[in-house]
Protein backbone atom coordinates (compact mmCIF):
# COMPACT_ATOMS: atom_id res chain seq x y z
CA UNK A 1 0.00 0.00 0.00
CA UNK A 2 1.72 3.17 -1.10
CA UNK A 3 0.12 5.52 -3.63
CA UNK A 4 -1.80 8.39 -2.05
CA UNK A 5 -5.22 9.12 -3.47
CA UNK A 6 -7.92 11.75 -3.41
CA UNK A 7 -10.37 11.76 -0.55
CA UNK A 8 -13.28 9.35 -0.66
CA UNK A 9 -13.99 9.79 3.07
CA UNK A 10 -14.43 13.13 4.80
CA UNK A 11 -13.42 14.09 8.33
CA UNK A 12 -16.88 13.42 9.78
CA UNK A 13 -16.94 9.95 8.30
CA UNK A 14 -13.46 9.25 9.65
CA UNK A 15 -14.66 10.25 13.10
CA UNK A 16 -17.51 7.76 12.77
CA UNK A 17 -15.00 5.08 11.76
CA UNK A 18 -12.84 5.83 14.81
CA UNK A 19 -15.74 5.88 17.23
CA UNK A 20 -17.04 2.55 15.94
CA UNK A 21 -13.59 0.97 15.91
CA UNK A 22 -12.85 2.09 19.47
CA UNK A 23 -16.42 1.28 20.55
CA UNK A 24 -16.86 4.69 22.16
CA UNK A 25 -20.08 5.63 23.89
CA UNK A 26 -21.93 8.83 22.89
CA UNK A 27 -20.47 10.74 25.87
CA UNK A 28 -16.88 9.71 25.15
CA UNK A 29 -14.78 12.04 23.02
CA UNK A 30 -11.86 11.54 20.68
CA UNK A 31 -9.66 13.83 18.60
CA UNK A 32 -8.44 13.02 15.10
CA UNK A 33 -5.07 14.63 14.40
CA UNK A 34 -4.88 13.59 10.75
CA UNK A 35 -6.02 10.93 8.32
CA UNK A 36 -4.88 9.68 4.92
CA UNK A 37 -5.93 7.13 2.33
CA UNK A 38 -3.38 5.01 0.50
CA UNK A 39 -4.24 3.06 -2.61
CA UNK A 40 -3.59 -0.67 -2.64
CA UNK A 41 -0.78 -2.17 -4.67
CA UNK A 42 -1.36 -3.36 -8.23
CA UNK A 43 -1.67 -6.90 -6.86
CA UNK A 44 -4.85 -5.88 -5.04
CA UNK A 45 -7.06 -5.23 -8.01
CA UNK A 46 -10.65 -6.42 -8.22
CA UNK A 47 -13.07 -6.10 -11.10
CA UNK A 48 -15.84 -4.87 -8.83
CA UNK A 49 -13.85 -2.86 -6.31
CA UNK A 50 -10.79 -0.77 -5.48
CA UNK A 51 -8.90 -1.21 -2.22
CA UNK A 52 -7.29 1.28 0.14
CA UNK A 53 -5.76 1.61 3.58
CA UNK A 54 -7.16 4.34 5.80
CA UNK A 55 -4.63 5.54 8.38
CA UNK A 56 -6.00 7.76 11.14
CA UNK A 57 -3.80 9.45 13.71
CA UNK A 58 -5.70 9.77 17.00
CA UNK A 59 -4.64 11.97 19.92
CA UNK A 60 -3.43 9.80 22.80
CA UNK A 61 -1.96 11.39 25.94
CA UNK A 62 -0.70 8.01 27.13
CA UNK A 63 1.49 7.53 24.06
CA UNK A 64 5.06 8.90 24.00
CA UNK A 65 4.36 10.30 20.52
CA UNK A 66 1.11 11.87 21.68
CA UNK A 67 -0.84 9.94 19.03
CA UNK A 68 -1.74 6.41 18.03
CA UNK A 69 -2.66 5.06 14.64
CA UNK A 70 -5.81 3.27 13.57
CA UNK A 71 -5.43 1.44 10.27
CA UNK A 72 -8.49 0.20 8.36
CA UNK A 73 -9.16 -1.58 5.08
CA UNK A 74 -11.41 0.29 2.67
CA UNK A 75 -13.22 -1.28 -0.26
CA UNK A 76 -14.79 1.12 -2.75
CA UNK A 77 -16.67 0.73 -6.00
CA UNK A 78 -14.27 1.19 -8.95
CA UNK A 79 -13.17 4.81 -9.17
CA UNK A 80 -10.79 4.81 -12.11
CA UNK A 81 -12.98 2.81 -14.51
CA UNK A 82 -16.37 4.36 -15.19
CA UNK A 83 -17.77 1.29 -16.96
CA UNK A 84 -16.89 -1.02 -14.07
CA UNK A 85 -18.31 1.45 -11.58
CA UNK A 86 -21.57 1.72 -13.54
CA UNK A 87 -21.89 -2.07 -13.69
CA UNK A 88 -21.21 -2.38 -9.98
CA UNK A 89 -23.81 0.24 -9.11
CA UNK A 90 -26.36 -1.15 -11.59
CA UNK A 91 -26.18 -4.60 -9.99
CA UNK A 92 -26.01 -3.31 -6.39
CA UNK A 93 -22.94 -5.38 -5.58
CA UNK A 94 -22.23 -3.51 -2.37
CA UNK A 95 -25.77 -3.94 -1.07
CA UNK A 96 -25.09 -7.64 -0.54
CA UNK A 97 -21.75 -7.10 1.22
CA UNK A 98 -23.09 -4.32 3.42
CA UNK A 99 -25.95 -6.56 4.55
CA UNK A 100 -23.54 -9.41 5.33
CA UNK A 101 -21.07 -7.26 7.28
CA UNK A 102 -23.61 -5.21 9.23
CA UNK A 103 -26.70 -7.36 9.74
CA UNK A 104 -25.71 -11.01 9.38
CA UNK A 105 -22.10 -11.76 10.32
CA UNK A 106 -22.11 -9.79 13.62
CA UNK A 107 -25.13 -11.78 14.79
CA UNK A 108 -23.62 -15.11 13.76
CA UNK A 109 -20.37 -14.11 15.49
CA UNK A 110 -22.21 -13.92 18.83
CA UNK A 111 -22.64 -17.69 18.73
CA UNK A 112 -19.20 -18.61 17.37
CA UNK A 113 -16.02 -19.23 19.32
CA UNK A 114 -13.62 -18.28 16.51
CA UNK A 115 -13.30 -15.01 14.62
CA UNK A 116 -15.31 -15.35 11.40
CA UNK A 117 -14.80 -12.04 9.62
CA UNK A 118 -13.39 -8.55 9.81
CA UNK A 119 -15.40 -6.05 11.84
CA UNK A 120 -17.20 -3.38 9.85
CA UNK A 121 -16.76 0.20 11.07
CA UNK A 122 -18.63 2.18 8.43
CA UNK A 123 -20.59 1.72 5.22
CA UNK A 124 -21.96 3.83 2.41
CA UNK A 125 -23.74 2.70 -0.69
CA UNK A 126 -20.42 2.77 -2.52
CA UNK A 127 -17.86 1.65 0.08
CA UNK A 128 -17.10 -0.31 3.25
CA UNK A 129 -14.54 0.42 5.96
CA UNK A 130 -13.39 -2.77 7.63
CA UNK A 131 -11.00 -3.90 10.31
CA UNK A 132 -7.50 -4.36 8.92
CA UNK A 133 -6.81 -8.07 9.38
CA UNK A 134 -3.14 -7.47 8.60
CA UNK A 135 -2.75 -5.60 11.91
CA UNK A 136 0.17 -7.10 13.78
CA UNK A 137 -1.82 -8.02 16.90
CA UNK A 138 -4.25 -10.13 14.84
CA UNK A 139 -1.56 -12.20 13.17
CA UNK A 140 -3.23 -12.83 9.80
CA UNK A 141 -1.27 -12.95 6.55
CA UNK A 142 -1.56 -14.07 2.95
CA UNK A 143 0.11 -17.27 1.88
CA UNK A 144 3.11 -16.65 -0.34
CA UNK A 145 2.54 -17.43 -4.02
CA UNK A 146 4.81 -20.48 -3.75
CA UNK A 147 3.52 -21.61 -0.34
CA UNK A 148 1.39 -24.77 -0.57
CA UNK A 149 -1.79 -25.47 1.35
CA UNK A 150 -1.29 -27.99 4.13
CA UNK A 151 -3.60 -30.15 6.21
CA UNK A 152 -3.40 -27.46 8.88
CA UNK A 153 -4.84 -24.88 6.48
CA UNK A 154 -7.63 -27.26 5.46
CA UNK A 155 -8.47 -28.00 9.09
CA UNK A 156 -8.53 -24.27 9.88
CA UNK A 157 -10.83 -23.60 6.93
CA UNK A 158 -13.24 -26.41 7.83
CA UNK A 159 -13.28 -25.35 11.50
CA UNK A 160 -14.29 -21.81 10.60
CA UNK A 161 -16.82 -23.01 8.03
CA UNK A 162 -18.39 -25.24 10.69
CA UNK A 163 -18.48 -22.32 13.13
CA UNK A 164 -20.18 -20.16 10.50
CA UNK A 165 -22.93 -22.72 9.90
CA UNK A 166 -23.33 -23.60 13.58
CA UNK A 167 -23.48 -19.94 14.55
CA UNK A 168 -26.13 -19.21 11.93
CA UNK A 169 -28.25 -22.11 13.16
CA UNK A 170 -27.87 -20.97 16.78
CA UNK A 171 -28.84 -17.42 15.84
CA UNK A 172 -31.98 -18.61 14.07
CA UNK A 173 -32.95 -21.02 16.86
CA UNK A 174 -32.28 -18.73 19.82
CA UNK A 175 -33.62 -15.48 18.38
CA UNK A 176 -36.37 -16.74 16.09
CA UNK A 177 -34.63 -15.44 12.97
CA UNK A 178 -35.09 -16.81 9.46
CA UNK A 179 -32.03 -15.64 7.55
CA UNK A 180 -33.41 -16.59 4.16
CA UNK A 181 -36.70 -14.75 4.66
CA UNK A 182 -35.46 -11.70 6.54
CA UNK A 183 -32.43 -11.03 4.34
CA UNK A 184 -33.45 -12.72 1.11
CA UNK A 185 -33.76 -9.43 -0.74
CA UNK A 186 -30.04 -8.78 -0.14
CA UNK A 187 -28.69 -12.33 -0.40
CA UNK A 188 -29.04 -12.57 -4.15
CA UNK A 189 -26.63 -14.26 -6.54
CA UNK A 190 -25.40 -11.96 -9.29
CA UNK A 191 -22.59 -13.86 -10.92
CA UNK A 192 -23.29 -17.60 -11.06
CA UNK A 193 -26.73 -17.37 -12.64
CA UNK A 194 -28.27 -18.31 -15.98
CA UNK A 195 -28.88 -14.65 -16.82
CA UNK A 196 -25.15 -13.84 -16.64
CA UNK A 197 -24.02 -14.49 -20.20
CA UNK A 198 -20.26 -14.36 -19.59
CA UNK A 199 -20.56 -16.90 -16.76
CA UNK A 200 -22.75 -19.25 -18.82
CA UNK A 201 -20.34 -19.06 -21.77
CA UNK A 202 -17.32 -19.76 -19.58
CA UNK A 203 -18.99 -22.60 -17.69
CA UNK A 204 -20.11 -24.31 -20.89
CA UNK A 205 -16.65 -24.05 -22.41
CA UNK A 206 -15.03 -25.50 -19.29
CA UNK A 207 -17.38 -28.41 -18.70
CA UNK A 208 -18.03 -29.32 -22.30
CA UNK A 209 -14.31 -29.24 -23.05
CA UNK A 210 -14.00 -31.89 -20.32
CA UNK A 211 -16.77 -33.95 -21.88
CA UNK A 212 -19.29 -32.99 -19.21
CA UNK A 213 -22.40 -31.42 -20.78
CA UNK A 214 -23.82 -28.53 -18.77
CA UNK A 215 -27.52 -27.69 -18.74
CA UNK A 216 -29.89 -25.50 -16.75
CA UNK A 217 -32.83 -27.44 -15.33
CA UNK A 218 -35.30 -26.85 -12.51
CA UNK A 219 -33.43 -23.76 -11.36
CA UNK A 220 -30.03 -25.47 -11.13
CA UNK A 221 -26.97 -25.76 -13.29
CA UNK A 222 -26.36 -29.47 -13.76
CA UNK A 223 -23.49 -31.59 -15.03
CA UNK A 224 -24.38 -34.96 -16.52
CA UNK A 225 -22.00 -37.84 -15.88
CA UNK A 226 -22.19 -41.51 -16.77
CA UNK A 227 -22.05 -44.07 -13.97
CA UNK A 228 -23.10 -47.57 -13.02
CA UNK A 229 -24.35 -48.76 -9.65
CA UNK A 230 -20.82 -49.15 -8.24
CA UNK A 231 -18.63 -47.10 -10.55
CA UNK A 232 -18.69 -43.41 -11.40
CA UNK A 233 -16.74 -42.23 -14.40
CA UNK A 234 -16.62 -39.05 -16.44
CA UNK A 235 -15.10 -38.78 -19.88
CA UNK A 236 -12.23 -36.82 -18.34
CA UNK A 237 -9.88 -38.77 -16.00
CA UNK A 238 -9.10 -35.72 -13.87
CA UNK A 239 -12.68 -35.82 -12.53
CA UNK A 240 -12.80 -39.54 -11.79
CA UNK A 241 -11.30 -39.38 -8.30
CA UNK A 242 -13.67 -36.56 -7.37
CA UNK A 243 -16.69 -38.42 -8.70
CA UNK A 244 -15.94 -41.44 -6.51
CA UNK A 245 -16.48 -39.21 -3.46
CA UNK A 246 -19.56 -37.58 -4.97
CA UNK A 247 -21.33 -40.90 -5.47
CA UNK A 248 -23.85 -40.43 -2.64
CA UNK A 249 -24.88 -37.08 -4.14
CA UNK A 250 -25.48 -38.31 -7.66
CA UNK A 251 -28.94 -39.26 -8.77
CA UNK A 252 -29.95 -40.59 -12.19
CA UNK A 253 -26.62 -39.55 -13.61
CA UNK A 254 -27.03 -35.90 -12.62
CA UNK A 255 -24.84 -33.95 -10.22
CA UNK A 256 -26.29 -30.66 -8.98
CA UNK A 257 -23.57 -28.02 -8.99
CA UNK A 258 -25.50 -25.16 -7.42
Amino acid sequence: MSEKVVEILNAKECETVVRNALKLSPDESTKIVSYALEKGSNELVGFMGEYFKLRVQIADEQSPEGTRELCCFVKSVPLSNELQRAECERKSFFRKEICAYTAILPNIQKYATTKLSAECYYTRGDLLVLEDLFAAHLGYRHLASDEPYTSRHIKLFLTHLAQLHAGSIAWEEKEGVNIGKQFGDSLFELMLIAENEWYVTGAKLFYEDKGLPLCFQNGFWQVTVAFSSNKFQSSCPVFDHLLQHLGPYLSNGVLNTS
